[in-house]
């Protein structure tokens, strides 16, 4: 069984610079990025004090309306000094990540589903308490989005 997440912010910024760095090099907006493969990063992701690392992959640029979107996939890995494989105790994601720009208005978007790992009792466990663990996790990745995503590049 699969869970549906989705989390929305609001931004702040010149639109054109979001737009434009949004479009651009995921990462240079991804928190704690770091390139392993073509369109792959290392990110990590949080929840409350805890932080994990995740390989992402983000698709190509596409535009509907007023959004900006990319495909966004993201599997747990394994982080430094863990003693136990607990990437396999996290859930993958396949989402839509979008910016939407309209009327002065901007807003970071994330919606998709996400597989709990443990077979039937990590289904139980999603229902009582992983879901909202969920939608916080993705809250959190837009929330440490927006302020790389806003940031004005600097030119030499």
């Amino acid at each position: 069984m699969t869970g549906r997440v989705s989390a929305f912010l609001p931004v702040v910024g010149d639109h054109d610079v979001l737009r434009e760095r949004f479009s651009g090099d995921p990462g240079a907006w991804l928190p704690a990025a770091r390139a392993c493969g073509p369109e792959r990063w290392n990110v990590a992701v949080r929840y409350r004090g805890l932080t994990r690392p995740v390989e992402a992959h983000l698709g190509g640029l596409w535009r509907v309306g007023s959004t900006q979107w990319r495909s966004l996939t993201w599997r747990p890995v394994p982080g430094d000094g863990d003693v136990a494989a607990l990437d396999r105790l996290l859930p993958t994601l396949a989402a839509e990540l979008g910016l939407y720009t309209r009327n002065g208005d901007a807003s970071l978007v994330v919606t998709g589903i996400y597989e709990p790992p443990g077979a039937r009792l990590g289904e139980l466990a999603d229902v009582v308490l992983l879901h909202r663990v969920a939608e916080r996790t993705a809250a959190a990745f837009l929330a440490d989005i927006a302020p790389l995503l806003g940031q004005v590049p600097v030119t030499a």
